[in-house]
């Protein structure tokens, strides 16, 4: 008798452990999640980057006042530093100033990506889907030139280039999650 009850409070203590363990599903490349679509994935497959769905068409990098002026966001991979930078010193009207102040579907940490990020996002247009074949800007202006900004060409096989600060582009934001 006794054994059958200490088999019981085992199995029992088995149950009641087991069902307390969570296993964590991986994320993968092209879920929805998080507001928009995963395209990037550290190694444990927890944490990434997430592209909005939407395009934001006809938008100029910053304000004309600030077009000649070093802002120093020349930060290669991470946009959301170089977004902040641009927000604060340039305020509105600018690609960085629309994606930090989203709202999509209660995320309120988008940005604008770095170069490399946006770069990295075009890798995956397939799996993000819902591009045009436009330029898009990033958020790192070009070192050597005020005036100039980092932006992918994706009508011409994901190519970086560097083009005025006023000219009108379209945008993707990002997040971290």
């Amino acid at each position: 008798m006794r054994i059958i009850v200490l088999i019981i409070c085992l199995l029992s203590l088995h149950f009641n452990c087991s069902s307390q363990i969570s296993e964590t599903k991986p994320h993968y490349i092209g879920e929805k999640f998080g507001g928009g679509i995963i395209f990037y994935l550290d190694e444990t497959g927890q944490h990434g980057l997430i592209a909005g769905t939407k395009n934001y068409l006809g938008i100029r990098w910053c304000k004309t006042q600030y077009e000649n002026k070093a802002l120093r966001a020349y930060n290669m991979t991470d946009g959301k530093e170089n977004t902040d930078l641009i927000v604060k010193i340039a305020g509105d009207m600018s690609g960085s100033h629309l994606c930090g102040n989203l709202n999509i579907d209660g995320y309120k940490d988008w940005y604008l990506p770095s170069i490399k990020e946006l770069t990295l996002l075009y890798s995956q247009l397939m799996k993000v889907g819902g591009f045009i074949m436009a330029d898009y800007w990033s958020s790192t202006e070009d070192i050597k030139k005020n005036n100039r900004a980092w932006a992918v060409r994706f009508a011409k096989a994901g190519k970086e280039f560097t083009a005025r600060k006023y000219e009108k582009f379209a945008v993707r934001p990002i997040r971290k999650f």
